[in-house]
């Protein structure tokens, strides 16, 4: 059988198999309701993503607490109606899926939406993003976070990863990549502090691993944990780069941590992800295979890779031990499946053009959209330049 490595199995801590080693990587479709709460469309939507055959998902953007929105559906876990959501959207995936779903649990931190929370944005050390000057708005400005900002952001994630304890589920991923509030923590561009947040690798990492050994207690070392990493800032010379992180990723799987799987790019580069680059492309997997020099744990990541071919060839060459796919599961849902059956001209192909980021931010879209596939097509009064 052709693409024999990814589509091999994959097991994590010895009590978690996948089926292949294609994941779809987390991404917000807007589809929970105002309140924040997981839906049923959410849940027919992951149960299409995995009729489609890929060995396990991971939602996007769950935030852990009420101060920090993007959007004003913005899909949440720390009240009790939020609780019993995500327990009725367990109850209306298929079961065999239902072990399969890690909740990523996020904090925008600085790249949140003060208008939406009527709270000051959080961060580090206060850096400014240039998008947040662009915006000419002093409230999108972030303050330094007091040491009990700390705390309170600590015990937010902590209780949420509760809540997905006590649903039966055991999976759960930490978000701590694209410049959002734990990344900026472990970046030495936006982290300037002084105190045990703040100086080399591991202090930088603290809050990560405060959060990490939190939940292990609190779940009495039961869950699953992966983390999403931030490996490069995509900032030339200045920020993060995968080097500088190879303290904290060896002690990783001391504080419960089964797979890692790896993102680049922070909100003011985060345009270089939007079109296809070969050299970003290039940059990523030399940066995801410095990562996975660093550790035993399985390392994968997501980003640019649209093809059972590609994908199979990374995993081949050792670049990781697992791939993500996004755009392009969500251009087609079937696409592992038409590809295995050789239906390959019938794949709905992602443009990447990055329209379906566009749409997170659109004032006059309720969800994402795609540009090409039929059970998501954009409105026709929606128009991209």
């Amino acid at each position: 059988m052709q693409y024999t490595s990814v589509l091999n199995t994959l097991t994590i801590n010895d009590n978690l198999q996948f089926k292949n080693k294609i994941y779809f990587a987390p991404m917000g479709v807007g589809l929970s309701n105002i309140k924040g709460e997981f839906t049923n469309e959410l849940a027919d939507f992951y149960n299409l993503i995995f009729q489609g055959g890929c060995g396990f998902a991971v939602t996007g953007n769950v935030t852990v607490s009420e101060k920090s929105k993007l959007s004003i559906n913005n899909l949440s876990l720390y009240n009790k109606e939020q609780f019993i959501s995500l327990c009725n959207f367990f109850d209306q995936i298929n079961n065999q899926y239902k072990n399969l779903i890690f909740i990523q649990l996020h904090h925008y931190g600085s790249q949140g939406n003060p208008l939406i929370t009527n709270n000051p944005l959080l961060s580090p050390s206060g850096i400014i993003s240039q998008k947040s000057k662009d915006k000419g708005d002093q409230r999108f400005y972030p303050v330094v976070m007091s040491a009990q900002d700390i705390e309170d952001v600590i015990k937010a994630y902590i209780e949420s990863a509760k809540m997905i304890y006590e649903t039966g589920i055991k999976n759960i991923q930490i978000h701590a990549a694209n410049g959002y509030l734990i990344s900026s923590f472990l970046s030495p561009y936006t982290n300037l502090r002084s105190d045990k947040y703040g100086g080399n690798t591991i202090k930088r990492g603290t809050i990560l691993l405060e959060i990490l050994d939190g939940i292990h207690a609190a779940t009495q070392g039961k869950m699953n944990i992966s983390v999403r990493l931030g490996i490069h800032d995509l900032m030339g010379n200045q920020g993060q780069y995968p080097e500088l992180l190879e303290d904290l990723v060896k002690i990783l799987p001391n504080h419960g941590v089964s797979m890692i799987t790896c993102s680049i790019a922070t909100i003011d580069s985060y345009n270089k992800l939007l079109n296809y680059n070969q050299s970003t492309d290039q940059l990523l997997h030399k940066s995801v295979e410095t990562i996975k020099t660093f550790t035993n744990i399985p390392v994968g990541f997501d980003g640019f890779i649209n093809s059972l071919e590609k994908a199979d060839q990374l995993i081949r060459e050792n670049i990781c031990d697992f791939v993500g796919m996004s755009r392009a599961l969500f251009a087609d849902n079937n696409l592992i499946k038409k590809t295995i059956n050789k239906q390959y001209h019938s794949i709905n192909k992602c443009l990447y053009d990055g329209n379906c980021f566009k749409d997170k931010s659109n004032p006059l879209l309720d969800r994402v959209y795609c540009c090409v596939n039929k059970n998501y097509l954009r409105p026709n009064h929606i128009h991209y330049r």
